[in-house]
């Protein structure tokens, strides 16, 4: 057979063991063991939690040994042992230790499977190939759901682990039978073949775990998963929880629901792996992404069984998708440093806590909106009663029975606290970028000053401007070749530190601290050790590169290495965008070295075009071989692309609050049948159509107003903690966005109840009371 012959058959028996007995333990240990769903979710927990502990250093296993067939048949061995060993068990420990074998026999194979199937195909074919793994280990599920779901009539539930041995042997063996010439470790991680007739030629290092585990991409995909996951984990839960509380079969559906995600998955994987290469990796996983807002939308706003389905196809895209592309951009971003299955690993434990977090996460969110709403109605059910009708109809219908005050805090809330979260992100951006930097910033930059004409440019600009600040300094090209003797090719350094060891950098010696900084470490030196090679670097990089004061940094300098010891250590104020450097020498270090200048100005009034303009046109007729910087540019480009990037957002937004709108006018046509009955009798006492529309305005009105200041007071704190926190910007609360959209929730709880109830305005009370 064929190498992919033997990946085919792999995949096709291992699709339903990686997770042991997965849902059909919580059956086998209630009918065993007698044990309580409260036992069996603690052991799952606990197990889950191990396993993601395990996920990394199993990846990183599966690069460090290089024997991906031995390995899958000993997770495979696990797998079978631990599935085993809980025929006997009944003791919790017991229980727990057989599960978390099995589940760490599960958590390996991901990995080992992976370096297989790039040890065999090669990168340039991995994802068509991962295409087909993923699509022929969904029809492995559904084989094994199948034959159990057949054999439990005759077999019992005993029929699960027989389902699960054999497969497992039968992995095993498909594993073992793989030519090992097929395999090649070097191939696998995307080191060239050996040279020469022996192949005995050395293999490259491998990069360093932090160095790969700290690159940005890799970061940004884990945090993206684990967002996906945090919405997509819970939400078959969930839909189980609703369709109990319709009074349909919860069982027999969810069971449905898992055969038709499964079934989606392979053609969807088949189809993913080619359209990688053809259309790009991230559009793959937007599409993916995009698909979870429309199928929350669909799990909220439809109740009907039947059109449920509907929902769990987009999971089985959304999931068919994210199988097949995450292997591939992993190994795209880790190709040839020897630990793409480590970022694996390390990846999917992260995205896993996401999944695990699921549930609690959308329970606090609902228990803390159902607070407020519980609140609401223990406060109307409190107040005095007004004496006007409308008034006191519209505070008892906000605590009466089957009030549709939890289901308008639900839908509106979280809604609001987004937009409430992105406007004040909005606006703090925008008043950095637009206000702050430019009032701190100078005006003009000035570059490649020739040492020779550095006082006649200053005395030139002091003339053009005679209040502006002038600021000038020396300035060199270096390249840092070595860190305490270590050469910079053998240092594997964080990725925000990378760019450091990375060509040339701009350079400069001074006498006194440079403005905008400030000595964290050490002391700045005097005039004596001035003439000694001395260094001050930026803190935040030496701590990421490992130096501290007393360490040596060599550059080469117009073709010469010079070592210099480490002074102190400085902040550095880089939003004020004034002159600055990541190295500052000690002015004997390069005493005599031949260097050109950097000046900039800064006008006392800030911005004025007219002024700016003026000296730039003198400045390039008078000294042509000097670059202007006009700081406003560039601050108007950046700005730019902040607003297409807020743009961006706020468009994946406006999916959440579309899917809360639809929550909303599903909760409100749900009340449609009690709301007619309460017109009817209303009328028949004497009612008019405008007095029960002022009492249904004022009941939304207080509703969406509620609803209001919670996403006000919910989004101030989100907005405050991204602000201050992740972006380390300053924050200003400015409402005058939030109140905006508070005021479109009032506005649009309005609308939709009255919009709702205006048709049952209009009812005749006689036609409905004689069906009634």
């Amino acid at each position: 057979m064929a190498p992919t012959t033997h990946l085919a058959l792999i995949n096709v028996f291992i699709g339903d063991i990686q997770g042991g007995l997965g849902p059909f333990l919580g059956t086998w240990l209630a009918e065993a063991g007698s044990w309580s769903p409260a036992r069996v979710g603690l052991v799952t927990t606990l197990v889950g939690f191990g396993t993601l502990l395990l996920s990394g250093p199993f990846g990183a296993l599966v690069d460090r040994v290089g024997r991906p067939r031995l390995l899958i048949a000993a997770a495979c061995t696990a797998i079978l042992a631990g599935t085993l060993l809980l025929l006997p068990a009944r003791a919790f420990a017991f229980v727990f230790t057989a599960q978390l074998l099995a589940a760490a026999g599960g958590t390996l194979l991901l990995p080992a499977v992976t370096a297989l199937t790039l040890g065999i195909v090669g990168k340039d074919r991995f994802p068509g190939q991962q295409g087909r793994n993923q699509a022929f280990n969904h029809v492995g599920i559904l084989i094994a759901a199948g034959a159990i779901t057949l054999g439990t009539a005759r077999f019992g539930s005993a029929i699960a682990f027989w389902v699960l041995g054999l497969m497992a042997v039968l992995a095993i063996a498909a594993a073992l039978t793989t030519p090992a010439s097929a395999w090649s470790q070097r191939r696998a991680v995307g080191w060239t073949e050996p040279g020469g007739e022996d192949g005995a030629e050395e293999a490259p290092q491998r990069a360093g775990i932090r160095a790969v585990l700290g690159d940005r991409r890799l970061l940004v995909l884990a945090c993206a998963l684990t967002l996906f996951n945090l919405g997509s984990g819970g939400m078959l839960s969930l839909l189980g929880q609703k369709l109990v509380a319709t009074a349909v079969s919860a069982t027999h559906w969810t069971a449905i629901y898992v055969m038709v995600a499964q079934l989606t998955m392979v053609p969807v994987a088949l189809f993913s792996g080619s359209l990688a290469d053809r259309r790009g990796r991230r559009k793959l996983l937007l599409a993916a992404f995009a698909v979870l807002p429309v199928r929350a939308a669909l799990s909220a706003f439809v109740d009907d069984p039947t059109w449920l389905i509907a929902a769990e196809i987009l999971d089985g895209v959304a999931s068919g998708i994210v199988g097949v592309a995450v292997p591939v951009v992993v190994a795209d971003l880790t190709w040839g440093s020897g630990r793409t299955q480590t970022a694996l690993g390390t990846v999917n434990a992260v995205q896993g806590i996401g999944g695990a977090l699921s549930a609690w996460y959308g329970g606090l969110a609902f228990g803390l909106l159902r607070l407020v709403a519980v609140g609401v109605m223990a406060l109307a059910r409190r107040l005095p009663h007004p004496r006007r009708a409308a008034p006191r109809m519209a505070l008892a219908n906000l605590h009466r029975p089957g009030a549709l005050t939890p289901a308008i805090v639900l839908s509106l809330g979280l809604g609001v606290t987004l937009l409430v979260t992105l406007s004040l992100i909005d606006v703090n951006v925008r008043r950095t970028i637009s206000a702050t930097l430019p009032a701190r910033a100078p005006n003009l930059f000035f570059l490649d000053i020739p040492a020779a004409d550095s006082g006649a440019f200053h005395d030139f600009l002091a003339r053009q401007a005679p209040s502006a600040k002038i600021e000038r300094v020396p300035m060199m090209r270096g390249r840092i070749v070595a860190l305490d003797d270590v050469p910079a090719e053998k240092i594997r350094p964080p990725e925000d530190a990378a760019w450091v060891l990375d060509g040339d950098r701009g350079i400069t010696y001074a006498e006194d601290v440079p403005e905008g900084s400030t000595l964290t470490a050490g002391t700045w030196w005097n005039a004596e050790q001035a003439r000694t090679p001395l260094v001050s670097f930026e803190a935040d990089l030496a701590k990421n590169l490992g130096l501290k004061v007393g360490s040596r940094v060599t550059v080469n300098v117009l073709g010469r290495n010079l070592t210099a010891t480490i002074a102190n250590l400085r902040k550095v104020e880089w939003r004020n965008l004034g002159i600055n450097f990541v190295m500052v020498f000690s002015p004997g270090t390069f005493r005599g070295a031949p260097h050109s200048d950097l000046a900039t100005l800064t006008l006392p009034g800030g911005t004025d075009g007219a002024v700016e303009n003026r000296i730039l046109r003198d400045v390039a007729k008078a000294f042509p071989s000097v670059t202007s910087v006009r700081v406003k540019d560039a601050l108007d480009a950046v700005g730019d692309l902040v607003g297409r990037l807020v743009l961006a957002i706020r468009g994946a937004s406006a999916v959440a609050v579309l899917a809360s709108l639809f929550v909303l006018a599903g909760a409100i046509a749900a009340g449609h049948r009690a709301r007619l009955y309460d017109a009817v009798v209303l009328k028949v006492l004497g009612a008019t159509r405008g007095r029960l529309l002022a009492a249904y305005g004022l009941e939304y009105g207080a509703l969406g107003l509620v609803t209001a200041l919670f996403g006000l007071l919910a989004g101030t704190l989100a907005g405050w903690v991204i602000v201050t926190r992740v972006m380390r910007l300053d924050f200003v609360l400015d409402l005058s966005g939030a109140l905006a959209a508070a005021a479109a929730a009032v506005v649009l709880a309005v609308v939709l109840g009255l919009a709702g109830t205006w048709r049952i305005l209009g009812q005749k009370p006689a036609p409905y009371l004689r069906q009634s």
